[in-house]
């Protein structure tokens, strides 16, 4: 009986290892099969496969004259001697057992030492496999327990509201900038009810995350330790470096982000202020509603950054190919077509207005579209200054709307955009995006002639494979790439570098600090950095109109010249004044010289752009003419927020009404200032202040440019 149930143990273990393999295969789950199940896999065959071998012993150990519970205990108790005698070399006594045993069954003394054997490392397996299994069942929570406690020796925490793609994808950018630096963080996702699945739980593994059913707002116990013994030794730099900090990513449904927002904000309320400061809130938002009632939450401290999606995608567009990209080197308009549908082209359209107000070119604004007959009504409702130029300081600003049938291509032919020279393609559908993007390529290229520089083209792709064929893709067989500039990327966007590492919000803050400081060339007190981090955080309008600021740089370098004199002077054409370059090859120099410091690349190139821009701006004419273009863009970029001129008669009666000298209607978006440059003397003079009061305001943000331009440190 040893021999049969020793071979049926085999045939057992192979089968059933058979049986595994062959399921996990046929599911496609065997590269992603988690500790829980391999351990409760194991655990059930070495279970079934020591019963088999416990047969046996029960058969032999019979005796007559044992009663049911002696018999039924003698095998083990037996099993556990000889196990001892072959460990340990025991006495006669032990080694006789075995041979009676063998005697009795028929099996010879060796097989049954090697049976015996077999039992034993058998039987040792099933605590290890039963501890794989509670390790794998119960591992993450003895985790998350371990890594929120105080007594974890991590000090930076990155909270996330749910394992939705953006989540994820920012969990695993953060975690590879983290790991490249040699830094550690613990990453903690929140409001999982459900194991994630398999893709997702691999992706958590990788980076040692943990997920919780609990709520973010649960996880300031994080910071509660440390501030208090912090509190009662002296403040000083190594020791704030050591304090926890905890930041939130909210990137899930909208609803749940801003609840979730609220509760972290509640919970918080009784937090010292300098313990606030170390904790900051991103949260994914696009309802105009939601944003103001958590702008007028109590943030005691607390940083909290309002993003949204179609926001950011038009800010790495922007800032990426601003719109004089598509000029030639003759060019003197910006013909912008924007080919789309759905708010993201909304926010592309409304971007374009303010961004698109430079000095050296006309702008014009074609939008086709499926809802682009009700995109105009809507924002003739809700931006009437878009369509009135007296209400819009003077601007003229109207975009024309067409109209095409829903999944229809538009018919280029009777539209007025050959001459279009930046053209967006940006409806809800990364395929037709692109597809949509290979006809217009072809349709203009055989209706231009050869000479003509082709538009530029920028497609709205959000997936990252999706986005790495279309920037690959080529014409036939003259292997002719189509040149298609690719933004909003989920995976670029949601990643470290743009929220994490933002120099957009570096560069809005020294916007922002320079209301503040009466000489930028100084280092501000940190009071003054202090009042410039709480008035951006108490107002999503303070943060929005610094950020358009920051954004709209590069348009002035443009057209103070700056990066053609410093192109000029770097190839060697500095003393030929015909030598120009297209905005293509302006755009792509500042980006260079923006971000090239990040791959080692020399930062002189940025520091001599700068130099330029200084040197130009000894020109009054130059500061002049760079003034005027920045209120045409301040009145574009609040006209594009719905705001409208308040007449000089209404401000009067505003200023009487309110006891003040606000000039500013919040409720009605009314704004004193949206008037031409040669009328700001006069809103000056209502308010009491000297002539040229406003007009200084442009000229100092001008002449602050390079001030804002941040630097790899």
């Amino acid at each position: 009986m040893f021999y049969v149930c020793f071979v049926i143990a085999i045939i057992w273990v192979v089968l059933a290892i058979r049986y595994c393999w062959k399921e996990m295969k046929s599911s496609e789950k065997f590269r992603t099969v988690s500790t829980s199940e391999t351990g409760f896999t194991l655990l059930i065959i070495s279970i079934i496969c020591i019963l088999i071998l416990l047969i046996p012993w029960f058969r032999y150990c019979w005796k007559p004259e044992m009663g049911f519970i002696r018999w039924l205990l003698s095998p083990p108790y037996l099993f556990l001697r000889i196990m001892q005698t072959f460990s340990l070399d025991a006495d006669y006594e032990e080694v006789m057992l075995v041979a009676e045993l063998a005697e009795k069954s028929g099996a010879c003394k060796g097989f049954l030492s090697f049976y015996t054997a077999t039992m034993f490392w058998v039987s040792a397996l099933i605590p290890f496999f039963g501890a794989w299994t509670i390790v794998g069942l119960f591992g993450n929570i003895i985790g998350y327990r371990l890594v929120t406690s105080r007594f974890c020796p991590c000090k930076e925490y990155y909270v996330f509201n749910g394992v939705g793609s953006k989540n994820i994808d920012l969990a695993e950018s953060i975690w590879e900038a983290k790991k490249k630096n040699g830094e550690k963080a613990v990453f903690l996702f929140c409001n999982i009810s459900e194991t994630p699945d398999d893709k997702v739980l691999s992706t958590i593994r990788r980076i040692k995350g943990k997920y919780s059913d609990e709520r973010p707002a649960a996880l300031l116990k994080l910071i509660s330790y440390d501030s208090g013994k912090a509190s009662e030794e002296p403040q000083n730099e190594s020791k704030e470096k050591k304090l926890k900090s905890i930041r939130y990513f909210m990137l899930e449904n909208e609803d749940v982000n801003f609840d979730d927002a609220i509760m972290v904000l509640k919970t918080a309320k009784d937090f010292k202020k300098k313990d606030a400061k170390r904790v900051k809130i991103d949260i994914l938002l696009h309802d105009n509603e939601l944003d103001n009632i958590l702008d007028a939450q109590e943030k005691n401290g607390i940083f909290v950054t309002i993003l949204d999606v179609e926001r950011l995608y038009a800010q790495e567009l922007y800032a990426r190919w601003p719109l004089f990209s598509g000029l030639g080197i003759d060019g003197k308009e910006i013909n912008l077509a924007i080919l789309g549908k759905g708010s993201v082209a909304e926010e592309l359209l409304l971007n374009a207005i303010w961004m698109g107000t430079i000095n050296s070119a006309s702008l014009k604004i074609t939008y086709i579209g499926e809802d682009a007959k009700t995109l105009e009504r809507k924002l003739k409702m809700s931006c009437p200054g878009m369509f009135n130029s007296a209400e819009a300081g003077g601007e003229k600003l109207t975009p024309s709307f067409v109209k095409i049938g829903k999944d229809e291509d538009p018919d280029l032919d009777t539209m007025d955009i050959t001459q279009a020279n930046y053209v967006i393609v940006a409806g809800d559908d990364d395929e037709r995006n692109i597809r949509t993007a290979m006809w217009y390529k072809t349709w203009v290229a055989r209706r231009m002639p050869v000479t003509k520089q082709q538009p530029f083209i920028a497609v709205l792709v959000n997936d990252a494979e999706k986005a790495e064929q279309a920037k690959q893709l080529k014409v036939q067989e003259s292997q002719e790439p189509y040149d298609f500039h690719v933004f909003g990327t989920d995976k670029e966007i949601f990643s470290a570098r743009y929220l994490l590492h933002s120099k957009l919000l570096e560069s809005l803050f020294q916007v922002q600090l320079s209301y503040n400081c009466n000489d930028m060339g100084r280092k501000p007190t940190e009071e003054e950095e202090a009042s410039t981090w709480d008035q951006l955080n108490e107002s999503v309008y303070n943060f929005r109109s610094s950020e358009a600021s920051a954004l709209y740089i590069v348009n002035r370098l443009y057209d103070s010249s700056a990066i053609e004199t410093q192109m000029r002077q770097e190839t060697g054409a500095s003393r030929n004044a015909s030598t120009t370059f297209s905005g293509s090859a302006q755009a792509e120099y500042w980006y260079k010289a923006l971000y090239s410091n990040e791959v080692g690349a020399g930062s002189d190139k940025l520091n001599a752009l700068i130099d330029t821009y200084n040197r130009l701006l000894e020109d009054e004419k130059m500061v002049q003419k760079l003034a005027k273009a920045e209120h045409r863009r301040w009145n574009a970029y609040m006209v594009s927020n719905g705001w409208i001129t308040m007449t000089e008669e209404e401000t009067k009666k505003w200023m009487e009404t309110r006891g003040s000298k606000e000039h500013k209607d919040y409720l009605r978006l009314r704004h004193a200032c949206i008037v031409p440059w040669d009328d700001l003397d006069s809103v000056s003079e209502l308010k009491g202040r000297a002539p040229d009061f406003f007009k200084n305001a442009d000229r100092e943000i001008v002449a602050g440019v390079t001030n804002f331009i941040i630097r790899d440190k």
